[in-house]
């Protein structure tokens, strides 16, 4: 309980890169996740990682380890950063056996691919004129999330934004609604991989950075 009713915040909030004032007793406290900043303002921008990829190599992780078992799912979310000059390659691959969501470049366009035992999906997102292998940096976020229905089958809503504006949203209804993933990829592989969908993909030469994936609840920073 605080002893005091004064907002602090709202009187003149010190929290500075749009980070999130709390008004305590003891002063204004600010919170600067998400912000990239840090410091007791969020006034220090925090160093971020990044890899860079020079179309021979790639970031393999094994989610068995997790568990000991491929991560099942019926909600996904992925979020990256990724800045290349070359128009196909490689940025994110999950998958365990049939099942897997790829995304990739391809024709300097954003491409999404999920399969699973109900189906596949496989979109792009490529405005006109206006292609991504630009090399500045740009965001992907892809949401999958399925729902049970009243007949007994699933219904599973994909959407996926490029840089907060450009998104595009798909509905699919199939009886099968998790999605398994043992193995994540970053940027592509070294050429051993026995995965045929990435070995006839291009391997990314540019970078990536603040690559997290959550599966249901768990959250992965994979590349944060």
């Amino acid at each position: 309980v605080r002893a005091s009713t004064v907002d602090a915040c709202q009187h003149e909030s010190p929290c500075q890169h749009a980070s999130k004032c709390l008004s305590t007793d003891q002063g204004p406290i600010c919170e600067c996740d998400n912000t990239g900043y840090k410091g007791i303002f969020c006034e220090q921008e925090s160093p971020i990682s990044e890899a860079v990829f020079r179309g021979r190599e790639g970031v393999k992780y094994d989610l068995n380890h997790i568990g000991g078992e491929p991560i099942i799912t019926s909600v996904d979310k992925i979020s990256l950063y990724f800045k290349t000059r070359k128009s196909s390659g490689l940025l994110f691959y999950n998958g365990h056996g049939s099942d897997y969501l790829l995304i990739h470049l391809k024709d300097g366009g954003v491409s999404l691919t999920i399969n699973q035992r109900s189906g596949k999906l496989d979109t792009q997102v490529k405005p006109s004129g206006e292609p991504f292998n630009d090399n500045v940096w740009h965001q992907v976020t892809v949401t999958r999330e399925t729902k049970q229905q009243e007949d007994g089958q699933t219904s599973c809503q994909v959407t996926m934004r490029v840089d907060g504006k450009y998104s595009e949203r798909w509905k699919t209804v199939g009886r099968f609604s998790h999605l398994a993933s043992s193995t994540t990829f970053l940027g592509g592989s070294d050429g051993r991989e026995n995965i045929q969908i990435i070995r006839n993909i291009n391997n990314l030469v540019g970078c990536l950075k603040k690559v997290i994936y959550s599966a249901d609840s768990v959250i992965l920073d994979l590349l944060a």
